[in-house]
């Protein structure tokens, strides 16, 4: 679990956002999952949906690779995201923790329900769903260095490639991305 996060730690802000849509297509299987661009995002780092032809719900999740605690502003800036983007349904993950008031905020939200993920919840959900490390014995495990070469190979003038990542499988976001070229 150390290394783990020894791991996380040396990664970028943008690589972090990268590994969070990796980690949320890992573990719940959406139908359509892509990041949207770094800067300008309106407060959501990872959008997506689920359903098919009955039943669709569309999600944001906005990601914080912070030392301090997420507080109160935090989660108010991301459930008026959420809101105006007109998002069902809502995700938070942190590589720290969330102070008591963001906890609130976030489960006061019966519309727009939030689901909360700190670094200890994390790593344990990478650990056992093997996202980024291999399982080596009965219960040991090592990081995993294939999957980390993918970052290695990153830098913001060098983003993952796209079958690594979809990021530009929408319209909207291939607009996103001329205007910033």
């Amino acid at each position: 679990k150390e290394a783990l996060s020894e791991q996380l730690e040396s990664i970028s802000d943008q690589q972090f956002e990268q590994l969070c849509k990796i980690f949320v297509e890992e573990i719940e299987d959406p139908a359509d999952i892509e990041l949207t661009p770094f800067h300008g995002d309106g407060g959501i780092d990872v959008r997506g949906g689920f359903g098919g032809d009955l039943l669709n719900t569309d999600f944001g999740v906005q990601v914080k690779k912070f030392k301090d605690n997420i507080g109160s502003p935090a989660m108010r800036n991301f459930v008026g995201a959420l809101q105006q983007h007109h998002y069902q349904t809502g995700l938070f993950i942190t590589t720290s923790d969330f102070a008591s008031g963001a906890v609130d905020l976030a489960n006061e939200q019966e519309d727009t329900p939030i689901s909360l993920v700190n670094g200890d919840e994390l790593l344990e959900m990478m650990i056992e769903r093997e996202i980024g490390v291999t399982k080596i014995g009965e219960s040991s495990f090592e990081i995993d260095p294939e999957f980390w070469s993918i970052f290695d190979r990153t830098t913001t003038d060098n983003p993952l490639n796209s079958e690594e990542v979809p990021q530009a499988n929408s319209f909207q976001v291939f607009q996103y991305s001329l205007m910033a070229i």
